[in-house]
């Protein structure tokens, strides 16, 4: 049918009595003026739909300004052109489901100043809704699909598929941060997170396929009938980009990913509970390789999916058994060659792979719940370090720690560095903490406060990887560094990359105007040398000066050099030869 524009109808009044007789309830709400125009089932529903308990509507109208679950519908949709929602604590004195609220945006994106509300009661099929919860085949908090559902329905699409040749798809969806949300910002937000990564996720697949929840943060995607596996990588694609525009709840900006693993039916198997398991381990690979991604299921995957379970197991036991050590890579003053600070990085040697580096095992740590374990170890021994440097004349030597959030907020970070300064005879100044841009996307609000909260204790913060995420200028704007540290990956592209250049100079720049230091990870070549010391970078770190070493060897290098140079190991010319030597 051809598209017809309402300009067609000339006669207003029209309109209002279309609106007037819906069988849907339509309310415009105007920022000053509050509630302009309401329907009659608009204004019946307004406080028909309660919570359980019978005391709070979930739809109101209070003054003119209207309410969903408590909250005013001009702020839901922070940042958004629509919001939809059932009001799923919500349910009529009688049981009866709770009403579907849909809000648009009249005048573009958030912040908008008008809104119309369409709110339409339950129907008789919805009845339906709350027996099929109580069976588990739905989810009550996004109104998914539950996993027992949707294997039910993957062994029926398997079933149809027979000897036909088609071929089927399952994504297993992981949200990357989404617990350091929960952590930070609450139940609450972490809840209504869950609702719209559901809701993007249904709104990038066809209606023939599938949206479940797993559980917890994963989400799962079944694509019945599919070309071939490219098909499933543009749906990751999508929902990919989906989920990459932040999402703002109750006064927070939310940024999440996804980490998305692929199998394919009949290539992968033809049995549910093994596609699930194999998208699961490709989806780990994704983890493993840095998240925010989609791979499928390949050869490698049961070897990985072993590998990856007996480290886990291997994990538990690594700090009891000594098996953790410290390495140390200087941070170079590029004007004078001498190293202004050691940043602590983490090896495991293993008993039957060798040294392992963190890319190989930190993945799992969160895995695990060996988070603050892990962070206490490093903070004791880095501090145990310092503290035989300190005492062997240098006393403003620093150390930067790589810190995970989560160690703040689910352990006791704050008493951990008291206890390891005061233990080891050290100061606060001491020590330097980074932490990775990614992990200040999920509420900065929260973010500043607690780093703050490091600083007001002596210690230096440094933002690291700046670049490899969404290399957001406020986020070093707004935080309170001492240091920002160019991913490496800025300066491989150079020179020929002029952005990646133009990026160095206005980080440089910026930070400048802001009393932060620069450093420049990953200098490898005497070219990358000259261009960072060209752009009045001051502090590189890579290979082209030293290697990573064991504190041993570290400590071996400051005594040898301690008559000449008291204050600083030097690492350029004939000097750094020797100190890679030592690191090799």
């Amino acid at each position: 049918m051809e598209q017809v524009s309402i300009q067609a109808v000339n006669d207003h009044s029209v309109l209002e009595t279309a609106l007037q007789r819906s069988a849907a309830g339509f309310g415009i709400v105007d920022r000053r003026q509050g509630l302009i125009f309401a329907n009659p089932v608009f204004t019946e529903l307004a406080g028909k739909c309660r919570r359980r308990d019978g005391k709070r509507p979930m739809l109101s109208v209070d003054e003119g300004s209207v309410r969903v679950e408590g909250r005013d519908v001009l702020d839901l949709l922070n940042g958004q052109d629509t919001w939809q929602g059932t009001c799923t604590e919500g349910r009529s004195s009688s049981g009866e489901p709770g009403c579907f609220v849909s809000i648009v945006s009249l005048d573009g994106p958030s912040p908008c100043d008008r809104v119309l509300v369409e709110v339409h009661p339950p129907r008789e099929a919805d009845t339906s809704t709350g027996e099929r919860v109580r069976r588990g085949e739905l989810d009550e908090l996004t109104g998914l699909p539950t996993l027992r559902a949707f294997k039910a329905m993957l062994g029926t699409t398997i079933e149809k598929m027979g000897d036909g040749g088609g071929c089927a798809a399952v994504l297993f969806v992981d949200l990357d941060g989404f617990k350091l949300v929960n952590d930070t910002s609450g139940h609450a937000v972490g809840n209504d997170v869950l609702k719209i990564v559901g809701a993007r996720i249904r709104q990038h697949i066809r209606r023939s396929d599938l949206a479940a929840r797993a559980g917890g943060d994963e989400f799962v995607v079944l694509l019945p009938t599919i070309g071939g596996a490219e098909d499933a990588g543009r749906v990751a694609n999508a929902i990919l980009d989906a989920l990459s525009t932040p999402i703002g709840v109750c006064g927070h900006k939310v940024h999440i990913g996804a980490s998305i693993g692929i199998a394919v039916a009949p290539v992968d198997a033809t049995d549910p509970d093994a596609l699930l398991e194999m998208a699961d381990a490709a989806m780990y690979r994704v983890k493993r390789r840095g998240r925010n991604g989609f791979e499928f299921y390949g050869s490698s995957c049961p070897v990985e999916r072993t590998r990856r379970s007996t480290l886990e197991r291997d994990l538990r036991a690594a700090v009891e058994t000594g098996q953790l050590v410290m390495y140390y890579q200087p941070i170079i003053d590029v004007r004078t060659g001498g190293a202004r600070l050691y940043e602590a990085l983490i090896r495991w040697r293993h008993p039957e792979r060798g040294l392992l580096l963190p890319e190989d095992f930190l993945p799992f740590v969160e895995e695990t719940g060996a988070v603050c374990q892990i962070g206490d170890w490093v903070v004791g021994q880095v501090a145990a370090d310092i503290g035989k440097i300190v005492r062997s004349g240098r006393p403003d030597t620093v150390v930067t720690i790589n810190i995970d959030p989560r160690h703040w907020v689910m352990g006791d970070l704050g008493e951990t560095l008291d206890r390891a300064v005061v233990s080891n005879g050290i100061q606060h100044k001491n020590i330097a903490l980074e932490i990775v841009e990614n992990n200040l996307m999920h509420d900065l609000r929260w973010s500043r406060d607690w780093l703050q909260a490091i600083r007001d204790r002596g210690t230096e913060v440094l933002l690291d990887d700046f670049g490899a995420g969404h290399a957001a200028f406020n986020y070093f704007m707004e935080m309170p560094f001492d240091f920002v540290k160019i991913d490496r990956s800025i300066l491989k592209r150079c020179p020929k990359n002029r952005v990646s250049l133009t990026l160095i100079q206005s980080v440089k720049f910026i930070a400048r105007q802001l009393g932060i230091e620069v450093v420049a990870e990953g200098v490898e070549t005497s070219l990358q040398h000259e261009i960072i010391k060209a752009g009045g970078i001051g502090l590189a770190q890579g290979y082209h000066y030293c290697r990573p070493m064991p504190f041993d060897h570290l400590y071996a290098l400051l005594q040898q050099d301690e008559v000449d140079h008291p204050r600083q190991l030097y690492f350029e010319q004939g000097r750094r030869e020797v100190a890679m030597a030592s690191c090799a």
